[in-house]
């Protein structure tokens, strides 16, 4: 018997996919006991919390609240009907290009609305502070972040940074001595992407 008279549902607004909610209602004269049905779910109580996302549901979720008198006859019923939220997509991500050891490394970035960033896959607090690498060691470390939007929060996109070790010197041998107006050859190293340079420090220099 739907009743705009009837105990009144207390809609919890709108939900994400996957969310738990509460039920609730407000009680009504005479009315002995209650009792909530829906998608995936019953229950005797006025109130209930944590009620479990019904998996596999349409949307939106309608929920019944139902009025009974001490002899268990139906006094009245209300419907509520929930709003869900899908879940949004992760946010875009690219993996930055690969720092050596000591390189001046730049803040993470990602394309997606109200970012949280996270050193984990799942768990812990998300940051709005996009991360800036550390390269003082060698290594890869893994940072996560998620979009969040209308009230609901994305999969976490994963970023991978890769910190390279500085290799070696390359390995050389002075030619000998020349004298004055001699032919040089030109002059070899053992190494990998060799660049050669006239000063100890800075400059440019050359493949050749």
């Amino acid at each position: 018997i739907i009743d705009a008279g009837c105990s009144t549902p207390i809609n919890p607004g709108p939900i994400c996919e996957g969310q738990s909610f509460n039920l609730n209602g407000t009680a009504l004269v005479g009315a002995d006991h209650y009792g909530w049905s829906g998608p995936g779910y019953s229950s005797n109580q006025l109130n209930n919390s944590s009620v479990p996302y019904p998996t596999g549901a349409t949307t939106p979720l309608v929920y019944i609240l139902t009025a009974y008198d001490a002899s268990n006859a139906a006094i009245c019923s209300r419907n509520l009907t929930i709003t869900v939220n899908p879940t949004p997509a992760a946010p875009t991500v690219t993996n930055p290009a690969p720092y050596c050891v000591a390189d001046t490394a730049t803040q993470l970035t990602a394309t997606g609305a109200n970012l949280l960033w996270y050193a984990n896959a799942t768990g812990g607090t998300g940051t709005t502070t996009a991360p800036t690498p550390s390269t003082t060691i060698a290594g890869i470390t893994n940072y996560y972040v998620s979009q969040t939007v209308s009230g609901c929060e994305s999969p976490r996109a994963l970023i991978t940074v890769t910190v390279n070790a500085i290799p070696a010197a390359p390995t050389v041998t002075n030619p000998a001595p020349y004298c004055q107006n001699d032919t040089a050859t030109s002059l070899t190293a053992t190494g990998t992407n060799l660049t050669w340079y006239t000063n100890a420090t800075g400059g440019t220099g050359s493949s050749t």
